[in-house]
């Protein structure tokens, strides 16, 4: 790793380590602990909030961690990006830098600087952030209507 700092102080992985992890070959439960850990964070945030990778990566135990044979979560960044890509190609999520949607055509290798991440938006959860948004804008008003 170069050491380049996210804003959050998660390390970004280099171009190569994260566009040569292949997740698919990557033990299954190291998959599914990781996996875990992101769908959990993702759905924790209303749309259009999002997540920062390293999120994912620290939130695995030490036992966890240990489990699948790492002893940092800097380690499972290359791994943590490439299932977000995987994830985003699968049109589960969006993945974002600088407050903008990367391009579906963007490769993972072709990305430098931090990301996010964020669930698409369903049909659901843009009602509830509608709602909630036109909530807030009725106790605004309420609040500082003389």
């Amino acid at each position: 790793m170069d050491g380049a700092e996210a804003i959050d102080g998660g390390q970004q992985p280099e171009a190569s380590e994260r566009a040569g992890d292949d997740f698919e070959s990557t033990n299954p439960e190291t998959q599914e602990i990781i996996q875990k850990h992101l769908l959990r964070l993702l759905r924790s945030r209303h749309y259009p909030k999002t997540i920062c990778p390293s999120e994912a990566a620290r939130a695995l135990s030490k036992s966890e961690l240990s489990t699948i044979g790492y002893s940092d979560w800097r380690d499972l960044m290359p791994l943590v990006w490439s299932m977000l890509f995987d994830m985003r190609s699968d049109g589960e999520l969006e993945v974002l830098q600088k407050g903008e949607v990367i391009p579906a055509a963007t490769t993972l290798a072709d990305v430098r600087g931090p990301i996010r991440a964020r669930l698409v938006p369903s049909d659901e959860r843009k009602i509830d952030c509608i709602t909630f948004e036109k909530k807030a804008m009725q106790d605004y008003t309420a609040c500082n209507t003389p």
